[in-house]
């Protein structure tokens, strides 16, 4: 039996990646989100009850929701300014949320005899390494490194960083979505915290392309 912490944004990619996670045989599913006080923490989390809510209603083997949360604010820039690192930058924030849950994940691990394994998985997409200078495949073998150092040989069971997402462009992740009947309405993506996306912000913007791409229209925005 595997066991796997899959860090949820209530973004398209995460509801994917633990959609995708939970039709694995043999693999019981803990989610993990982070709130570290970003501006539209609000909307996430309502997204996240309820992309969280049909996971268990539709998969016995998600086990457990948690929610931390992070002190500290990382403020992200507005639309106006321009600089050359990209809006809404998350700084360390995804290493810092991976290692957080390999915690979890070595305690599951020791309590339980049944998990043989287990693996963190993070919905990086291949478009995220071309938007984010600081994510790279490097990144997820060197924390791997980490892992198999300080946690596995301890536990004595093999734990890893997944990234199931890692070679799917944003279309291919949707197109993936709608494959897997995944409620894509029930999802976030804009930096904002407003009753409806911005449409201006990065995220929007990426979100808005994909799903021309994908030839699908997208619930969130309005008319």
């Amino acid at each position: 039996m595997k066991v796997a912490i899959v860090l949820l944004s209530g973004g398209l990619d995460s509801c994917i990646a633990a959609t995708m996670k939970a039709k694995e045989k043999d693999t019981d599913i803990y989610l993990l989100s982070i709130d570290y006080e970003s501006p539209p923490s609000k909307k996430e989390q309502e997204s996240r009850n309820k992309v969280v809510s049909w996971l268990k209603t539709n998969f016995s083997n998600v086990k457990q929701y948690e929610e931390l949360k992070i002190i500290g604010y990382m403020k992200l820039r507005t639309i106006e300014k321009q600089s050359l690192i990209p809006q809404g930058y998350p700084f360390t924030r995804d290493e810092t949320f991976m290692l957080l849950a390999a915690s979890w994940l070595e305690r599951l691990l020791i309590e339980n005899d049944n998990y043989k394994n287990g693996e963190v998985v993070i919905a990086t997409t291949k478009e995220d390494t071309f938007n984010f200078e600081d994510i790279l495949p490097e990144i997820y073998t060197s924390l791997n490194e980490i892992l198999d150092t300080k946690y596995s040989n301890k536990v004595g069971k093999y734990m890893k960083i997944s990234t199931p997402l890692i070679h799917m462009m944003k279309h291919e992740v949707i197109k993936k979505g709608i494959e897997l009947k995944v409620p894509l309405e029930l999802t976030w993506s804009c930096y904002f915290g407003e009753e409806y996306p911005c449409q201006k912000c990065d995220q929007c913007k990426w979100r808005a392309e994909a799903f021309k791409k994908a030839e699908i229209k997208d619930p969130l925005f309005r008319k």
